[in-house]
């Protein structure tokens, strides 16, 4: 890594200059993921990943164990940027609430959608016969932690009244497919553009918005 990306790493949200096994790691993770989009999964090594890296097996092993433990830490890198509510207040009222929904969703919009996740998402689907590890990983260290969070979000919104009489599960699934609709399989068939800030911005406004209006119509008790 170039000092230049160095001081931009260490310019995100004021924090302090990395260290050497961070840069390592960055350097690692950059490297495996531009090689999985070049080789595929079963033919990416930790030999290959050290050499593009420029580090050592031994640091590869250090840090991450395996290959699957590279790809993990990938996919669980990208779930972080797609849940910034892990690290938001739980929501108090109405205002907060809507706040969240839209920060966390154009988060997900840009990051779930963006070329270089979509990349993980299509190889997984290629490979799937013959490397089922590979969608595992996708599904344990990318689609769970998010849910995770996301339902975390919303049972806090629950304990402050604020989804009506819906409960979390539903009111999440509302939500997501609001937020989301066909986006995921556009992208996933090159059908559709990522999207950028301002879309998701827009779009995640525009779903939150609906989702407390249908809230705010739903009679005690009405299914969804």
């Amino acid at each position: 890594m170039s000092p230049a990306a160095a001081t931009d790493l260490a310019d995100t949200a004021g924090r302090p200059a990395p260290t050497g096994a961070e840069l390592r790691r960055h350097r690692i993770l950059e490297a495996a993921g531009r090689l999985l989009a070049e080789k595929g999964y079963a033919a990416l090594t930790t030999a290959d990943v050290a050499r593009v890296a420029q580090v050592s097996k031994r640091d590869i092993y250090a840090a991450f164990g395996t290959k699957a433990g590279i790809l993990s830490a990938l996919i669980s890198d990208r779930a972080a940027q797609m849940s910034p509510a892990a690290v938001l207040p739980a929501p108090t009222d109405r205002a907060s609430f809507q706040a969240l929904l839209i920060e966390f969703g154009a988060a997900f919009l840009e990051r779930g959608l963006a070329t270089d996740t979509m990349a993980l998402t299509r190889l997984a689907v290629a490979e799937a016969e013959n490397e089922p590890e590979l969608a595992r990983i996708l599904r344990d260290s990318g689609r769970r932690p998010v849910t995770r969070t996301a339902l975390r979000m919303f049972a806090a919104a629950n304990r402050a009244g604020l989804i009506g009489s819906l409960n979390a599960r539903s009111a999440l699934r509302v939500w997501f497919g609001l937020l989301a609709g066909d986006l995921p399989t556009e992208r996933l068939l090159g059908l559709r553009r990522p999207p950028g800030p301002r879309y998701a911005t827009v779009r995640a406004t525009w779903a939150a918005r609906i989702l407390l209006a249908t809230i705010d119509g739903c009679p005690a008790g009405t299914p969804l």
